[in-house]
């Protein structure tokens, strides 16, 4: 064997430890990780991007179900991600406040007692056709889902002045507090658009955690004013809802 054939073969080697390693690592992180999953809609017959059928829906639950996936409120999330992560960790949350919620997702999630956080912006409760009521947000609310604001009537954040920020942000708090009696810690960026100044403002308004639509797995030591998001979209199949997760 020539000095040349020699290095080949030891760094095809080398190659293959460091893909072995490669493999090793990642699959650990994905291991270690928190999957927050974004839904809106839940209906019978999927129009928009961002809806998706009840079929559709119960598959992807079983699917966590019956892979050992560890449901975790958005509360568990905050706490995992400065300790241990369990495995196959994953988080629901639907953005907006449509009917669906109360009518579709809300029995699924009471019969396999699975923990989930509603995102509402507050001008479109109450407001007719396909949007939720108060006292249905309410009971939704007492049966174990956490509330979250979308601010006040859904801007993006980043395009409007710092005057209206403070309204969209600290007037949606308010109103959710009031009306629900409870405290509001979490907040979803519309369009998942944020920078330093929404952020700032978030903050200042008394939000503790904030979630944006960035691609990705959450890790620990994520920061908590921009945890990621993966949106669960109409013509997603079982296998493409699948590899959200990783």
């Amino acid at each position: 064997m020539t000095g040349i054939q020699r290095n080949k073969k030891l760094a095809r080697k080398f190659l293959y430890i460091a893909l072995f390693l490669y493999l090793l690592f990642t699959k650990q992180v994905f291991a270690d990780g928190v999957a927050i999953l974004c839904y809106h809609r839940i209906v019978e017959s999927p129009k928009s991007t961002f809806d998706i059928s009840l079929k559709q829906f119960e598959e992807q639950i079983n699917y966590l179900i019956s892979n050992k996936f560890k449901f975790l409120s958005l509360n568990d999330v905050v706490k995992v991600l400065k300790e241990d992560i369990p495995p196959n960790s994953v988080s629901i949350t639907i953005d907006d406040g449509d009917i669906s919620v109360y009518t579709v997702v809300l029995p699924i999630l009471k019969k396999h007692n699975i923990p989930a956080t509603i995102f509402v912006y507050t001008d479109y409760i109450a407001n007719g056709g396909r949007t939720l009521k108060w006292e249905q947000l309410k009971e939704i609310y007492n049966s174990g889902i956490e509330i979250g604001s979308h601010t006040k009537s859904h801007p993006k954040l980043t395009k409007i002045k710092e005057t209206q920020l403070k309204i969209e942000l600290a007037n949606s708090k308010k109103i959710l507090e009031k009306k629900l009696g409870i405290q509001i810690k979490y907040l979803a960026y519309p369009y998942g658009l944020y920078n330093e100044t929404v952020e700032k403002t978030a903050i200042q308004c008394g939000y503790n955690v904030m979630f944006t639509i960035d691609f990705g797995i959450n890790n620990k030591g994520q920061n908590i004013y921009r945890l990621k998001r993966k949106l669960v979209l109409r013509d997603m199949s079982l296998p493409q809802f699948k590899n959200l997760l990783h």
